[in-house]
């Protein structure tokens, strides 16, 4: 659903920014004020079970667990990797589109790529019923450093909607790497590691959407995003590895 949300904010975004990019900023405002006002009405939840131990301890049993799990170190590596590289480069991939299309076109181009992810999202399981999830990982990650690749080097109008077809393997992707990374943790430790991970993928965005944007800055949006994409490949080589390594 969320999908549907950003498939309408962006024609939104798109129609307002051709007129003042000023008001896209303020108008984005009123949601956030919803949901504070909507976090004030959440209710914590009683605890039921006291665990021994300190927060230390928990978080240095978390980070051996990580280290020590081949599996889930390799996962947690892609993950990292792919939230970082991936959303930089989704958020900067606009700036590329405007060299291609004009600015209210990119609102409806991106529309139909959110609308893409909320399929990809909403037939995920029958298609991870029928693919090994480790194989769909490398399949979804070679078709999108082809296809961005393509599609940066040779720049055409139809560029951006190569870019936008990624959107069909988003939810199907992002369903099988939470689903593998589920199954390597462990009850305790769980909400830990996986708090572990967000923050990873949190620092490395950070530092790698200054990096696309300064490199943008020097080279031009095509060259920059294209850099992205060669650095993005070594997700490709840990993603084959862990099929091969879980092949049954």
């Amino acid at each position: 659903m969320f999908q549907f949300a950003l498939m309408i904010g962006a024609v939104v975004g798109g129609i307002i920014a051709n007129f003042s990019f000023a008001w896209v900023m303020w108008l984005s405002v009123i949601p956030q004020v919803i949901c504070f006002l909507l976090s004030l009405q959440m209710i914590e939840p009683r605890i039921t079970d006291k665990a021994s131990g300190n927060i230390f301890s928990h978080l240095h049993l978390s980070a051996l667990r990580l280290w020590k799990n081949i599996n889930l170190r390799l996962l947690s590596l892609n993950s990292v990797l792919g939230f970082g590289i991936g959303e930089s480069t989704f958020n900067f991939r606009a700036a590329f589109i405007q060299t291609l299309w004009p600015i209210w076109a990119i609102g409806f181009g991106q529309m139909f790529s959110y609308l893409g992810a909320a399929f990809s999202f909403w037939y995920s399981g029958k298609i991870l019923k029928k693919i090994n999830a480790f194989t769909l990982q490398l399949i979804s990650n070679i078709y999108n450093r082809l296809i961005n690749i393509i599609a940066t080097l040779f720049p055409t109008v139809v560029s951006p909607i190569l870019m936008f077809s990624t959107s069909l393997n988003y939810g199907v992707s992002r369903v099988a790497e939470s689903t593998l990374m589920q199954k390597e943790y462990s009850e305790e430790q769980r909400a830990t590691i996986d708090s572990m991970n967000s923050l990873l993928e949190s620092l490395f965005y950070a530092v790698f959407a200054i990096f696309i944007d300064f490199v943008g800055d020097k080279l031009g949006p095509g060259k920059s995003f294209l850099i992205a994409q060669l650095i993005y490949l070594p997700t490709i080589f840990i993603s084959w590895k862990l099929m091969k390594m879980n092949k049954t």
